[in-house]
């Protein structure tokens, strides 16, 4: 199984570019990749960050994993008064120093083309990778390899569900992405209450029995199809409903079963496509049909592609008078006038959030600016 690990990681390795990095941190128009590989012989061993950085800096390796353990809280690491690196978490990875082994150090030019340096003192080089791999024993240092993209916990939580079914003291997040393309939202997420456990085959009937733009077809323990609104998805020869748990959007974990017991706290998530699919992506939180406008002065909207590269596309009932665009520190960075197509090329990457006005209310979104 290690071993299979190990081969399919460094497939996934291969094929990986900076492209393919969803977590970016700090500001500035050069870039450099963080691949941390904890070597624990889980599903998800290895994960890469994007750290952005002002030309002509000092910047160094120390300062990007400092960088990433800033932004994201679930990540932590330590270093000796020399430079070592000793302890990095992620989530459920731990790997500490001596216990049972020693962190790797490395750059290069390429994911898959990496050779060990002289520490996290090292200066950072636009465009250069850099990763730290656990493990001397056996023939030695491994290269790092990547099997995902880290995602931020901080990019949807359980206060942004809107939707939530049932009643009980305990609490989850159900989350469905279709992976499909184009540009609506194709990833949602409700939330469930309960008392005591609930399993993830219970949350999804819970949910379609009580949202009726939902349809959840299950057969065998396995997703067989799924629809909502206008979005369909059904098992084939080549793609599946693939299953995952977790605690948070950075804390997915394969477990293909739907009857992961769910205990408060506990997300559980599913994804269509290939075993090379992304897992549960940022949601948009699912509206209460049954609802309609939830209360005065206040309107619903939907803001499209979340995350966005270029052009948001927002989508309400009512003319929109104005948009205002505002920082994670709260500062205001924009404001459109009478217009539904936002161009957000220049700014920087990061969360953000839209409060959008009509004749009829406002209402606020939180937006992820690639």
């Amino acid at each position: 199984m290690f071993l299979f690990l190990l081969t399919f990681s460094s497939k996934l390795s291969a094929q990986f570019t900076q492209g393919d990095v969803k977590f970016w941190v700090g500001e500035g128009s050069q870039t450099a990749i963080l691949v941390v590989d904890f070597r624990d012989g889980t599903t998800d061993p290895s994960f890469a960050f994007g750290f952005h950085y002002p030309e002509n800096s000092e910047f160094t390796f120390a300062n990007m994993i400092e960088a990433v353990a800033n932004a994201e809280p679930d990540f932590t690491f330590d270093q000796s008064n020399i430079g070592f690196l000793e302890d990095i978490t992620y989530n459920h990875h731990i790997r500490l120093q001596g216990e049972p082994d020693w962190w790797s150090t490395w750059s290069g030019d390429t994911a898959e083309e990496m050779y060990p340096n002289w520490g996290t003192s090292e200066p950072l080089l636009n465009g250069r990778w850099y990763g730290v791999s656990y493990g001397f024993g056996g023939d030695g240092p491994l290269m790092p390899t990547i099997t995902y993209s880290a995602y931020s916990s901080l990019w949807f939580k359980s206060e942004d569900v809107n939707y939530w079914i049932g009643e009980g003291e305990n609490e989850s997040v159900i989350v469905i992405d279709f992976n499909a393309t184009g540009e609506a939202p194709v990833t949602f997420a409700w939330g469930v209450r309960y008392n005591g456990t609930l399993t993830a085959r219970e949350a999804l009937m819970l949910i379609a029995d009580t949202d009726t733009n939902l349809d959840i077809t299950v057969a065998n323990n396995a997703i067989t199809a799924i629809t909502y609104n206008e979005l369909t998805a059904t098992l084939n020869e080549t793609n599946s409903w693939r299953t995952f748990s977790g605690t948070n959007m950075s804390d997915w974990v394969v477990n293909n079963d739907l009857q992961t017991a769910l205990t408060n706290g506990k997300w559980f998530g599913t994804s269509f496509g290939n075993a090379n699919a992304r897992r549960p992506f940022i949601p948009t939180a699912a509206q209460d049909n049954t609802a309609g406008v939830n209360n005065a002065g206040k309107i619903l909207f939907t803001a499209y592609p979340n995350p966005v590269k270029n052009l948001l596309t927002l989508k309400t009932e009512d003319a929109v008078v104005n948009t205002t665009i505002i920082n994670s520190v709260g500062q205001t960075v924009k404001l459109f006038k009478n217009t539904s197509y936002l161009d957000l090329n220049d700014l920087r990457a990061g969360i953000y959030f839209i409060i959008v006005n009509t004749t009829k209310g406002s209402s606020v979104e939180k937006i992820i600016k690639e």
